[in-house]
């Protein structure tokens, strides 16, 4: 048997819950709900395979973020430079 998730990640359900919710504004994930039994629960789902960070050379001056979501490109990358 399992421990309950918050007991392997060791922090409060609430606290797991709103960097879920953050993650969710962000365009990263999207929480999917499922009826399991009398309870629903939130799924949470990756909208891209990979993430890549490319903070380029120190003098670069500007910062370019590309968020597509999966459904709208092949790759699912995401690119931020």
């Amino acid at each position: 048997m399992f421990p309950p998730d918050d007991a392997v990640m060791k922090r409060d359900h609430a606290n797991v819950l709103r960097d879920v919710k953050v993650l969710e504004r962000l365009g990263l994930i999207q929480l999917v709900t499922e009826k399991e039994g009398e309870r629903e629960r939130m799924r949470p789902v990756a909208l891209y395979d990979r993430i890549i960070f490319d903070f380029g050379d120190a003098k670069s001056a500007h910062y370019v973020a590309a968020f597509t979501p999966s459904w709208a490109t092949k790759n699912r990358h995401l690119i931020l430079s």
